[in-house]
């Protein structure tokens, strides 16, 4: 995998709770990232196996009304993958980097709305 140029992240949610201001897409630019965090992104991106996930990861529970889902899309310079994923997640490595990819997108809504 080349080193990650951009993250698009969406949340996705379905029922009652759905938050138009937290539907918004956030973009995270690794190299305006400090080095580590820009690293820690790559290295979970490859562990997730990210370019290998199909587009559609789970899928809502069985009778569900309300449900949320994550939208992560990865540009590496040479490919651009979108993994649609259903709350929860099943995989531990996927779930990592979108608990790290959450963190950078809530510090950038946050550094928005000062």
């Amino acid at each position: 995998m080349e080193p990650l140029r951009q993250i698009i992240f969406q949340s996705d949610s379905h029922g009652v709770g759905f938050f138009p201001g937290l539907a918004k897409p956030v973009v995270i630019d690794p190299a305006a990232l400090g080095e580590e965090d820009a690293a820690r992104l790559q290295a979970l991106a490859e562990d997730a196996r990210f370019f290998e996930l199909p587009s559609e990861v789970g899928q809502p529970r069985a009778g569900a009304a309300d449900y949320q889902c994550d939208v992560l899309t990865i540009d590496d310079g040479t490919a651009t993958h979108t993994v649609r994923a259903m709350m929860p997640i099943a995989d531990p490595a996927l779930k990592a980097l979108l608990d790290a990819v959450r963190a950078h997108v809530k510090a950038i809504r946050a550094a928005a709305r000062r």
